[in-house]
C-alpha cells in the first residue's frame, strides 16, 4: 500500500501556531503522561477534564508544562489543536498553566456528533475495528486542505477536513470500541502530520493513518515522530 498524494499534503500548517514557553521556570502529572505512553489508560485520566473546567495546573518547569499541553491538545481536545494563547504564570520555583476562556467549548456535544455521524465500529478484533473506522471515515469525509484550520464542529457539519480531524474522530471511535489508541505527531516526508498508534490484542502496536489504514513497513519509512510543540 503506497501513500496517496493527499496523504502527503501539509495538513497542520494552518492549524498549529508556535507556543513560547522558553525561559519559564510545572509538579508533574504522571497520570496524564502514563495514559499516553502505555496506551492502556488513554482517555481515562480526568486531569484534562479538570484543566478544561478551569483548574490551574502546576508544573516544576517549562518542559513539563509543554509536555502536558501537548498531551492535552493531541490526546484529548476535540475542537482544535492550536497551541497559542494558553496563559502561563511564572512563580518562584514553578509554573502554572491556565485554560483560557476563549478556548472553552462543549466537548461532550462534539463527541456525540462524532458518534451520530460515524456510528460504532464493527469487527471481532482490533485490526477489524481499525479497518472499519478507516472505511467509515473515508466514506463520509472528504480530504480538503481548505479545512486545515476549521474547528471540529464545522468539519463534522461539512464532512471535510485534514489529517488532524480524521485522527481525532478515529481516536474517539477506536477508544470507545476498546482499542487503546494514542495520537502521534510527526513528519510525513518533511510535512507536519498526525496519525494513530493502536495496541492490538497480542500486545503489538500498529501505526494507523485513517486515510490509509494500518501502515506497513514501507509506509513507516516516510514518517518521523517529532514533538508537536517545539520552542522557536
Amino acid at each position: 500500500m503506497k501513500l496517496t498524494a493527499k496523504g502527503r499534503r501539509v495538513c497542520l500548517a494552518a492549524a498549529a501556531a508556535a507556543i513560547l514557553l522558553a525561559g519559564l521556570p510545572c509538579a508533574g502529572l504522571p497520570e496524564a503522561e502514563a495514559a499516553v505512553s502505555d496506551l492502556s489508560a488513554a482517555y481515562t485520566d480526568d486531569t484534562f477534564v479538570r484543566f478544561e473546567n478551569g483548574e490551574a495546573q502546576s508544573f516544576k518547569d517549562k518542559e513539563e508544562a509543554k509536555r502536558f499541553l501537548e498531551e492535552y491538545l493531541l490526546q484529548y481536545r476535540m475542537y482544535d489543536i492550536r497551541t497559542d494563547r494558553y496563559p502561563v504564570v511564572r512563580y518562584s520555583g514553578h509554573v502554572v498553566l491556565l485554560f483560557p476562556d476563549d478556548r472553552k467549548y462543549d466537548r461532550d456535544h462534539v463527541v456525540e456528533e462524532v458518534r451520530k455521524r460515524f456510528g460504532s465500529p464493527e469487527g471481532d478484533s482490533a485490526p477489524e475495528r481499525i479497518e472499519d473506522v478507516c472505511r467509515r471515515l473515508n466514506g463520509r469525509m472528504v480530504y480538503d486542505t481548505a479545512f486545515a484550520g476549521a474547528v471540529m464542529p464545522l468539519s463534522l457539519k461539512t464532512g471535510r477536513g485534514v489529517c488532524w480531524q480524521y485522527v481525532k474522530i478515529a481516536a474517539v471511535l477506536l477508544r470507545e470500541s476498546g482499542v487503546p489508541t494514542e495520537v502521534v505527531h510527526g513528519l510525513l516526508d518533511g510535512d507536519s502530520h498526525v496519525w494513530l498508534r493502536c495496541r492490538l490484542e497480542d500486545g503489538t502496536v500498529a501505526d494507523v493513518d485513517p486515510e490509509e489504514g494500518i501502515l506497513d513497513k514501507a509506509q513507516m519509512e516516510h514518517l518521523t515522530v517529532t514533538p508537536y510543540i517545539r520552542d522557536e
